[in-house]
């Protein structure tokens, strides 16, 4: 792949994240997502297929990014608290790092696309999954469904990234550290 081609792909799906993070997907025609990346509205017909072409490879592309970002430096020998204290510390940061992404990101996820692609995860991809599976079995976390345990530890992190992102809210290591630690906490089989 040339280097123009890399630089025009990567300008349209970078046009492409800041539009739909601020209209939502059928916000955003392509018209105006050729003309945010500086490009022909034909030329985006030479990187995707479609729109919907578009969306997918996009979200495609951020969740390898947030997978690196998250898994990067983990170590699944260290005790279970420590996987998780690191993994959602991670993921809490490239959340708060990357705001435009993470609207995409939400969006997707709950628009029928998303609901429609959902696939299960392997190991290697998800070590998230493969942690709260490993605590529910160990009995550490409680016994309910995967996705259930993914909704409450995700809750906190996504709910304090959003205050910060759409209303400001100032944010310090502690309360970084506290948020992740509550996330724990509601997902222990025997609260202290």
């Amino acid at each position: 792949m040339s280097s123009q081609h890399t630089e025009k792909r990567t300008a349209i799906l970078e046009a492409a994240v800041e539009l739909f993070a601020d209209r939502g997907l059928h916000g955003a025609p392509t018209v105006a997502i050729a003309e945010r990346a500086g490009v022909g509205v034909g030329t985006i017909y030479r990187y995707f297929k479609d729109k919907d072409d578009l969306i997918d490879q996009l979200h495609q592309d951020l969740q390898e990014r947030a997978r690196h970002h998250i898994a990067a430096g983990y170590d699944a020998e260290r005790p279970i608290s420590e996987r998780f204290k690191f993994l959602f510390s991670r993921m809490l940061d490239f959340l708060l790092a990357n705001p435009r992404e993470f609207k995409f990101m939400e969006l997707h996820y709950y628009s029928s696309r998303g609901l429609a692609e959902r696939t299960p995860s392997t190991e290697e991809e998800e070590p998230i999954r493969t942690l709260l599976a490993e605590a529910r079995h160990l009995q550490i976390f409680k016994d309910a469904p995967l996705d259930v345990l993914e909704a409450i530890a995700f809750g906190p992190l996504v709910a304090l990234a959003k205050s910060h992102s759409h209303r400001g809210l100032p944010l310090d290591e502690e309360s970084r550290k506290l948020t992740v630690q509550a996330a724990w906490d509601a997902l222990k089989s025997n609260p202290e």
